[in-house]
Formats: structure tokens, sequence, C-alpha cells
């Protein structure tokens, strides 16, 4: 098999004690292939998670450990935990991953009594909400990142491309379950929306790395089977995307630490649960606000966390939340707000008017030094209540606004010392089209860095409280730091 020449990104990935799931690459693979080992390592891979009864005695282990690769068994509801574990240590693994839990007792049993092992736990959506601690919890959601293919029978001449991302889902988990990391480990599948006719991208694999990466997450690194089969061959086209990939995650490591505080906004939106919220989110990640999520049984103090718009749509806050909403809007801050239903009492009468005034189905309310939108109804169109929180911000700049470039999606981290560091994940592909950019706040330079070459500094133009600067041709991931 054919080595790459990746040296230098090598060189980013000391082997530093045990793998950590929330910070470290890892990856999936459907099998114990010791040519796996080598691929992995060039790119910094850290753990590897393969099915624990394709490991055959411990020279695989021993294999991947002298490459700077900790090995992880995973194993179905067929295979009891303890047998899983008894196992796993035979062969010199690293740890054991729940791929079908049963309940949340069972893995925190298996993780509590065996604390050299590292236990990870794959969980559905009804599950997410499980305390699994001490073993990592691994969201198994989330779509293949890439433009959606279009119903040609359907689609107009003038239609924007449908996105498939999943920032929103990370700044979800981060919200809601802000005591564990948030980690996805979808696959390339049928649930992630990638039959086995569809064809993608190689590059599609640094979407997913860039947009967990960016959102302050991580995901198990997983390949399209064509990719992998390509790879393993060592085919010219799949080595030169396996090098930008490895390239693309020297290129984010370096500025992992800034990425850990996730994407920051000055949008929030309180969520009840993942059903109700995920297309509020993902729409609003469509116009780039990348809101923060605030839970709705757990809503802080709002003051002096950045927050202009808060959106509530679909929750039902307690009187300690309904309190710190209406203190946040006679502060001067913005509420848009929906019932969950027509029928239930607005819990929002306490500060601003119970309904619209009839023959409406939104209302202004002034209350204090701030403003609130409220909805007769519940939200039946996504894109327009993510459109109302853009209007919500009135004269208040965006964080982050992007022209004639609809599949590129950004978020923008601030930083002390008048910085800024913009991360933009071109979805569609190489595009060669001129972008104009404009983020929150009047910064004197701009560089932007690809992983394909060096550092161009890029000129910038100050607009009253955005700077803008003109882009053209994008790679798949390109940071713009500003200063």
């Amino acid at each position: 098999m054919r080595r790459l020449g990746l040296a230098a990104v090598l060189m980013l990935w000391p082997v530093l004690g045990a793998v950590d799931m929330a910070r470290d690459v890892v990856a999936y693979w459907p099998s114990a292939d010791e040519r796996a080992v080598g691929l992995l390592a060039q790119v910094g891979v850290r753990g590897m998670i393969v099915p624990l009864d394709s490991v055959k005695g411990g020279a695989f282990a021993g294999l991947a450990k002298q490459s700077g690769i900790e090995v992880i068994g995973a194993f179905g509801a067929d295979t009891g935990a303890a047998e899983a574990v008894k196992k796993a240590k035979a062969a010199g693994l690293r740890g054991v991953a729940f791929e079908q839990p049963k309940d949340a007792a069972e893995v925190r049993a298996a993780a509590k009594a065996n604390p050299d092992l590292l236990v990870v736990a794959y969980l559905k959506g009804e599950q997410w909400n499980w305390d699994v601690a001490p073993a990592v919890a691994v969201v198994k959601e989330g779509l293949w990142p890439g433009i959606h293919p279009v119903d040609m029978g359907s689609a107009g001449a003038t239609e924007r491309p449908w996105v498939d991302a999943n920032g929103y889902l990370y700044s979800y988990l981060r919200g809601m379950f802000p005591k564990r990391a948030a980690i996805a480990g979808y696959r390339p599948d049928t649930d992630a929306g990638l039959p086995a006719e569809r064809s993608v991208r190689p590059s599609s694999v640094e979407l997913a790395m860039a947009e967990a990466w960016a959102a302050g997450g991580n995901y198990i690194l997983s390949l399209p089977p064509m990719y992998q089969e390509s790879l393993l061959k060592g085919d010219a086209r799949a080595t030169a995307s396996w090098t930008q990939l490895g390239r693309t995650l020297g290129m984010l490591k370096a500025r992992r630490a800034i990425y850990a505080g996730g994407a920051q906004s000055s949008v929030a939106i309180v969520a009840h649960d993942w059903e109700r919220s995920y297309e509020l989110l993902n729409m609003s990640n469509r116009y780039n606000l990348f809101p923060r999520v605030i839970p709705e049984t757990a809503i802080p103090p709002l003051g002096g966390q950045g927050f202009k718009v808060v959106g509530a749509a679909g929750v039902t806050p307690d009187a300690a939340g309904t309190s710190r909403l209406a203190g946040f809007v006679r502060a001067g801050g913005v509420l848009v707000l929906a019932p969950d239903d027509p029928k239930n009492p607005r819990w929002w009468k306490s500060f601003a008017a119970g309904k619209p005034a009839a023959g409406n189905d939104q209302a202004w309310t002034k209350v204090g030094a701030g403003r609130v939108l409220t909805y007769l109804d519940p939200v039946l169109d996504p894109a327009e209540f993510a459109l109302d929180l853009i209007d919500a911000l009135g004269t208040n700049p965006r964080d982050l606004r992007i022209w004639n470039a609809s599949s590129v999606l950004g978020m923008v981290h601030h930083r002390e010392g008048g910085k800024a560091l913009l991360t933009l994940i071109n979805y569609g592909g190489m595009g060669r089209d001129i972008m104009l950019v404009r983020v929150a706040g009047l910064y004197k330079t701009a560089v932007m860095h690809g992983a394909s070459g060096a550092a161009v500094p890029l000129e910038v133009r100050q607009r009253k409280t955005m700077t803008e600067i003109t882009l053209q041709g994008l790679e798949s991931v390109t940071l713009i730091e500003f200063e």
C-alpha cells in the first residue's frame, strides 16, 4: 500500500496518553483491518472503533498502538456487557462500545466496574437524555453533510440548494446536556440519508469533521464504502483526498482551543426536546444564525451572555424561567414567542400581550427597554421563524452575513484582544463565484487559511458595525482570522 507524504501533519499529532473521545480524532472502521491502521495514523487518528467480533487475538491492538492508536471494540445486543469486556481485555483493547444499550444502568455499571477501560454508548434519539457517566455518550444521529439530492421533477430554476448539515446538532447537545461532550457517531448509511446508490465527494468527510469541531463538538470519523475501498486500493484520487483531510484536520486542530467554547451567537433558542426544536435550529443555521440552545427547564439569567434575541417556540418555561425571560426583555432584549398549542394559556401574559389583535397572526409589544413578538399559533414554517429572528435583531448587526453562496455556512468565534475566527464550510464543493462576507465587529486585517496553500491576506472594508471581505474559490473548509 502506498504511503502518503504527511510528515508535516503528523508532527501536529503527538501521542499523549489515553484517547480523549471529546477532543481527539476517533474513527469507526467496519472491521479490524490491519491496512486501515496506517491510513488512520496518517491523518492523526488516536482512537479506532471496530466491531469486537472482527478482532482476532491481540496482534491487531498491538499494531495499532505502535501507530499511536487505541482500539475500542463495538458490540451489539447479542453480546452481553460482561462477555464484551472479557473479550476486549483478552485482545488488549482500550475499551468497548455499546452499539445497542438496553438501558443507562447497564452502561453505567460496565463503566464503573471497569475503570481501566474506556466505555462508549451509542444513543438513539429517545435515549439522548440517558445519564451514562462515567461512560462516554455518542449520539448515533446526523445527516451526511453536503447538498441534498434534488427531485428534478419538482425543483425550480431559482430554488436554493438544500444543505444537509449538522452544526445545530452539536449546539443542541451542548445546550441540553452541558455536563457531557457533544459527540456524534452517525455513519454513511440510509439512516444518515446516504443509501448505497448515492455517491458523495470524499471531501464530505472534511465537512463532517469541520462542522463538529467548529460547533464545539466531535464527530467519530466514518468513510463512505466507496471512498474506503478506493483508499485501501491506493487509488490516486482517494489518496489525494485523504492527504487533504489530514491537512484540514491539522489546520483545525491548531485552533482546537478556540472551538472548545462552541459557536458564538447573539441569538438563542429555548428548546423543549429534539423533536420540537431541530427544524427551528436547522433553518436558523441555514441563515447563518447558529443560535445557542437554552433548555426549557433550566433557563439561566440571560444578562451578560451577549444575547440580543431569544426565540421560544413550542415551550412552556417554569416560573423561574419565565421571570428570567421577562427580565431579559425588560433590560433591552427581544423575545420571539410562539405557543405549543393555540388552546393553551400564554405563559408570557404576565409581561407581554397574551394574543395578537383580531385578524393578525403576530403582534409586537414594547416591554421595558425591549420588545416581544408573539405568534397566535404554533410555528408552521421554521424558515419564517428564522427570518423573524433576523428581523428581531433590528439595527443590531448579525454575527455573520454571506451573499452569493447559498451552500456555504459559517461560524464565528470572537476572541480576546480584538480577534475573531470565522470558519466557512463549503457544502457545495469547490466554487468559483465571488462571495461577499460580513462579520460583526470592526477589524483592520483578515487572513485566509486553507488546507491547500499558504495564508492569504485579504482586503477588509469596515461597514458601520461590521467588517466586509470578498472571497472567491473556497475550499471545503476555509478559515478567516480577523484582528
